[in-house]
């Protein structure tokens, strides 16, 4: 059984629903965009023999056989780390549009904060539009 305090599970439930709720919304502003033909969301721990990951998306595919990947992941102690992307998809296969943070930290309590900022700073980068352009002007 996990030894841990009552505040430590409680402060945990609170950032990780409030990242949860972050990304729902995004996904929500995604499904209005006409550029996108679906929309999957993610969220949920992996346990690998370094350690418990929380792996977090949502996945937009578009319309022209494309997806983009707002991608989040939360690796447990006791090299806590989060990092986020954008993440586009094509016939060349996966590539990464902005890295939005890569952060070591010291603690789970950091840790579950610098999660839920990160997820709040996906949610920023919710025009699809803007995106595809970025991606347009970037490739002529």
């Amino acid at each position: 059984m996990i030894e841990t305090s009552h505040h430590e599970i409680l402060l945990t439930a609170a950032y990780f629903e409030a990242a949860r709720t972050q990304l729902d919304n995004l996904a929500a502003k995604l499904r209005r965009y006409s550029d996108v033909s679906d929309v999957y969301v993610h969220f949920g721990p992996r346990e690998y023999d370094s350690g418990l990951l929380i792996e977090t998306y949502v996945e937009a595919e578009l319309t022209d056989g494309r997806a983009l990947l707002w991608w989040l992941e939360m690796r447990d102690g006791p090299d806590y780390r989060v990092e986020a992307a954008l993440v586009l998809t094509d016939e060349e296969g996966q590539r990464t549009l902005q890295t939005i943070q890569e952060q070591e930290v010291a603690s789970l309590p950091e840790t579950l904060r610098a999660f839920a900022a990160a997820a709040e700073s996906l949610a920023l980068r919710s025009d699809v539009s803007a995106i595809l352009h970025s991606v347009a002007s970037a490739a002529a």
